[in-house]
């Protein structure tokens, strides 16, 4: 896993290390993270560096209930898209 976008209007710069900590359903994840590039007014991605096991797995379900809900969402819609989106992100 690979990092995030932090939406946030004043972002550190670039190489900056942080600790975060933040709630996903299932629980509470934390992780050291680097800043890698910012855009000013709207944000920052961020690598995560340290990651334990239990916050990868937290983390890796809620991307595959994100998955599943935009699948069933382009499906309602007709929208194909969204099989290429989800082989991009390396999951099932």
């Amino acid at each position: 896993m690979g990092g995030l976008f932090i939406s946030v209007s004043d972002p550190p710069p670039v190489g900056t290390k942080l600790r975060l900590s933040f709630e996903v359903p299932g629980g509470n994840v934390q992780a050291e993270a680097i800043v890698r590039n910012i855009a000013p007014g709207e944000g920052m991605g961020v690598e995560f560096e340290k990651l334990r096991l239990k916050d990868r797995i937290l983390l890796e379900n809620l991307l595959k209930a994100i998955i599943t809900l935009i699948q069933k969402l382009a499906a309602l819609c007709n929208i194909s898209q969204v099989v290429c989106f989800r082989r991009r992100s390396g999951l099932p």
